[in-house]
């Protein structure tokens, strides 16, 4: 190879037996044990010399290396003292390059990331889409959430199960709130979407071309086939929706048949950035519980109740209802009559002891921490649940049996938590029926 590129040129070659020879001279190259970046540069002199046109050259070596990138345009570049590594789809970069940005990325702070695909899961008629919808619209309209920040943008709501309800459920939220308009759009139409999702993407960006949130629900209404077979490329689908807007697409989805986890195979679940999930207490009140959150905490809880609203009367005269989520932050959650704790609820307990005293602080000024409360970051509490002992098993396990403990805790009015802080309820704080 190395006597490729000193070989004089031979004008009374046909240029088709030179272009012959150069796709040998690649193939053999491609399956050559050799110093390839210098070989490939001999090779390109090799037939430039020759009379090859550039464009001939990239086309063969295309053919022969499969993946190499427009090696032609590179080497124009660098002689032009360009970096031929700027435009590179797979480019490296330098571990001293390595910082992070400082743009905060969500849809809702704490809750929400800005960008990835969330779980919504929950049993039937549990409230998982009035939550979804509330949630959406909250990001919609750029409004604080449960104390949480937004990042306003357009949504576009995909709703496979009864349109014609969500009208009336975008209705009663108008009304409740005196909301005359927002930037969500309905997508009524069922989808396949492992086999439309082209399309859908395609089409989405013609009415919105920014949406900064996608809401399939439901994963049942919109994967035309078996869950434990498709669940890959269903979600590689959702994956390009995410890919192509860099926006978060929510992915509302039924219970398994025990109820304790979302349903079909664990590749959904195991590769969304957000999973939350959705019941109702004893009182009826929906409870949405966030289980896992990657790189952020995972430990909010958000209570709500359903409002109905009548919105109107249909055609015979009898009224037309929906409802409106409505927060229950101030009242603490109860786990069910008779429910045992859970096995890491004591060392839990034990645990934010233990961190209050050692790196509790006073209370930021809030309405709704008390005064004078000392109190301590999430964060803080569970890595000291952690280093207690509250699982034995790896990360994940850490992190349900960490996330149990809290739920329990804080259904059980022992502690509270809000915007990361947690503290011990005291007994000034405990309803006057208790």
């Amino acid at each position: 190879m190395d006597n490729l590129a000193g070989k004089p040129p031979h004008d009374n070659q046909n240029l088709d037996l030179i272009a012959q020879q150069f796709r040998v001279n690649c193939a053999f190259l491609a399956t050559s044990p050799t110093d390839f970046a210098g070989a490939i540069d001999g090779l390109y002199h090799w037939a430039s010399n020759r009379g090859l046109a550039d464009e001939q050259i990239q086309s063969i070596m295309e053919d022969a290396f499969r993946g190499v990138p427009d090696y032609v345009r590179l080497r124009k570049a660098k002689a032009n003292g360009h970096d031929p590594a700027a435009n590179l789809r797979f480019r490296l970069i330098p571990f001293k390059d390595l910082e992070p940005s400082t743009a905060a990325n969500y849809c809702i702070k704490g809750f929400l990331p800005g960008t990835g695909v969330a779980v919504v899961w929950g049993p039937k008629a549990c409230g998982k889409s009035f939550i979804t919808f509330d949630a959406a619209m909250h990001i919609a309209l750029g409004w604080e959430y449960r104390g949480h920040r937004t990042k306003q943008g357009e949504v576009v709501y995909c709703a496979f199960e009864g349109a014609e309800g969500f009208k009336c459920r975008a209705k009663a939220f108008r009304m409740h709130h005196g909301v005359g308009d927002a930037p969500l759009h309905l997508m009524p139409v069922v989808v396949d979407l492992i086999h439309d999702h082209k399309q859908f993407i395609t089409e989405i960006e013609l009415q919105c071309a920014k949406p900064r949130v996608v809401v399939l629900d439901t994963l049942n209404r919109s994967l035309f086939g078996n869950e434990n077979e498709d669940m890959g490329d269903y979600f590689k689908a959702a994956d390009a929706i995410r890919e192509r807007f860099n926006c978060l697409v929510i992915i509302v989805h039924h219970c398994g048949v025990d109820g304790t986890r979302p349903r079909g195979p664990t590749l959904l679940t195991c590769n969304c950035e957000v999973q939350i999930a959705v019941s109702r207490d004893e009182a009826r009140n929906v409870i949405a519980s966030l289980e896992y959150m990657k790189d952020g905490p995972d430990q909010m809880i958000v209570a709500s109740r359903l409002k109905v609203v009548e919105v109107q009367t249909d055609e015979d005269g009898d009224p037309m209802t929906s409802c409106v989520v409505e927060p229950l932050d101030k009242e603490p959650l109860r786990p069910p009559k008779g429910a045992k704790p859970p096995k890491g609820a004591a060392i839990a307990m034990d645990a934010l002891d233990k961190c209050l005293a050692e790196m509790g602080v006073s209370s930021p000024a809030s309405n709704t921490i008390p005064a004078g409360v000392s109190v301590v970051s999430v964060e803080d509490w569970r890595k000291y649940a952690y280093a207690m002992g509250i699982s034995t098993g790896e990360e994940r396990a850490q992190q349900k049996a960490f996330q149990l403990a809290t739920q329990w805790l804080v259904g059980s009015r022992s502690v509270k938590i809000w915007q990361g802080y947690a503290w011990k309820v005291r007994l000034s704080e405990l309803p006057n029926s208790l």
